[in-house]
């Protein structure tokens, strides 16, 4: 399969570094200018499945399916950090040393990536799946999604050196209905020397780990999170928003989990729900400084009336100690019309977001908002 991804930015502002020949002072200016950042990738893609199935007809197992997902693509791109398209600058500081910067680096979307790419992407996805037998009259057999497994990599085929990524591991699965389990993991092929002059900083070297010290990897970045759903039983109605086909798969994938700040479309078939997680992180880059994360965070909702749907979201931080997010809304049905009111009461985030729009997912753009925060209201 061909592919090509363009992307195109518009910025009314770019970003200036120069140096004071007098001082030797760094200066960095907003200069005005209404511009446009464009870059795009180019490539080809394989995949292919094949799968496997274990019959142990022992305790009502009937069978086990491994179903294994490879797939190989090349992707190019130019260097778009080249002077002649703009998109970066450079300036020489007191030791005569020639620095870089992105001229959009600091704008809301970023600007373009640098260097030239020229990489061969390994992925391989797999779906353990349990079939057992039927326990009650109707004869269906039930079916289970043991684990997904995911793996990656790449070779940067352009780079002077480290031309591996990193690997990353994913996985996901469920404990009946109830519970959910996901985490992922990334892992550097690469040795981490600390620098001679100051043994808080390090960089990594050409020079594969299971060269050097007899392992494949160094974990550089780790996420584990359990979630669970209760709620009450779904019922007929037609009240609520009107849902298309891709966000009805993404509100399964997402069941069980909480996210800080999620909005997730109210569901009226459910009169009441509680979800609750828990997440830990942790972050080693640079293996010297590694850093955590860890929170719970719940999720209650429930129809007020048959047209009114309230639902609230909360999040505590484990590590700090304090409450990290706090959300509250509300949505009426309006018929063909529906009404949204988002409000989050406290923290440096705090606003409140009013919006009553048409419900028909082609006319959505059909709408009155008003919104207010910190910096006052629009």
């Amino acid at each position: 399969t061909p592919f090509f991804n363009y992307t195109e930015k518009w910025y009314d502002k770019q970003t200036d570094i120069t140096v004071d020949p007098a001082t030797d002072a760094l200066s960095t200016n907003d200069v005005r200018s209404v511009k446009a950042v464009r870059y795009y990738n180019l490539g080809l893609s394989a995949g292919t499945k094949f799968f496997g199935i274990f019959q142990p007809n022992i305790l009502g197992i009937k069978g086990i399916r491994h179903q294994v997902s490879p797939s190989l693509s090349y992707t190019y791109a130019p260097d778009f950090s080249a002077d002649r398209y703009g998109y970066f600058g450079t300036y020489t500081d007191t030791s005569r040393v020639l620095h870089r910067y992105g001229r959009y680096d600091r704008e809301v979307f970023g600007g373009a990536p640098a260097g030239t790419q020229q990489s061969l992407s390994l992925s391989v996805g797999n779906v353990f799946e349990m079939k057992t037998a039927s326990t009650d009259t109707s004869g269906q057999d039930n079916k289970f999604q043991l684990l997904n497994l995911n793996a990656g990599i790449s070779y940067n085929f352009a780079a002077d050196s480290l031309r591996f990524s990193e690997l990353s591991l994913d996985y996901r699965t469920s404990i009946g209905q109830y519970l959910t389990i996901g985490g992922s993991s990334t892992y550097n092929l690469y040795k981490f020397v600390p620098d001679t002059g100051n043994v808080l900083t390090g960089r990594r070297i050409n020079k594969f780990l299971l060269n050097t010290d007899g392992r494949l990897g160094d974990m550089t970045g780790f996420t584990f999170s359990i979630g669970t759903r209760f709620s009450g039983e779904k019922k007929k109605t037609t009240a609520g928003p009107i849902l298309s086909q891709g966000d009805s798969l993404a509100r399964v994938q997402k069941k069980g989990y909480v996210g800080l700040y999620d909005q997730e479309a109210p569901d009226f078939s459910i009169p009441w729900n509680l979800d609750l997680n828990w997440n830990y992180n942790l972050q080693k880059e640079d293996p010297l400084i590694p850093t955590r994360g860890s929170g719970i965070s719940a999720s209650l909702g429930f129809n007020l009336t048959d047209l009114w749907k309230i639902t609230t979201t909360t999040s505590y931080d484990l590590i700090n100690r304090v409450f990290t997010a706090t959300q509250i809304t509300v949505y009426r049905d309006l018929h063909c019309w529906e009404l949204n009111f988002n409000w989050i009461p406290t923290g440096p985030y705090r606003n409140f977001h009013v919006e009553i729009r048409l419900k028909a997912p082609q006319l959505q753009d059909v709408k009155i908002t008003k919104q207010g925060g910190l910096r006052g209201i629009e």
